[in-house]
């Protein structure tokens, strides 16, 4: 698996804009969207969401990261084999960067997706003032 950040081409792609709506549809304080894509094919897309318990049906149980969110829809919708040589966007609306957690990384590495793309915000001015040296235009 390949993880690495958006460069500006990565963030002007339309399965990282989708990303970004997927984001803003989660309820929790950190909001990240996902969109799995092969190909010029949107494959399945998932935001951070609450849980619900499973004996009961109700009530906040724990949450499902983005990434898994996006991953267990294409799973539900039968396209798993779709899942394997794909290429996974990350958004988080906010400034800090959207690598993905260790679970998730164990779960993207088992479904065969072969990329990660995931924005990058600039935390503070030195590190913003640095970018803009390097010719970045500012991201957050």
């Amino acid at each position: 698996m390949i993880l690495e950040a958006a460069t500006k081409e990565d963030e002007s792609d339309p399965a990282m804009a989708l990303a970004a709506f997927e984001a803003a549809k989660s309820p929790q304080r950190f909001q990240l969207g996902a969109v799995i894509k092969k190909g010029k094919r949107i494959i399945s897309s998932g935001y951070n969401q609450y849980k619900t318990h499973p004996k009961f049906g109700f009530g906040r149980w724990g949450y499902l990261h983005a990434e898994s969110h996006a991953i267990s829809r294409a799973l539900s919708l039968g396209r798993q084999d779709d899942l394997k040589g794909a290429t996974l966007y990350v958004y988080r609306r906010g400034c800090l960067p959207s690598k993905p957690c260790k679970q998730c990384e164990q779960v993207i590495r088992l479904y065969g997706i072969k990329k990660v793309i995931y924005t990058y915000r600039i935390q503070n001015d030195k590190e913003r003032t640095d970018r803009k040296a390097q010719g970045y235009e500012d991201l957050g």
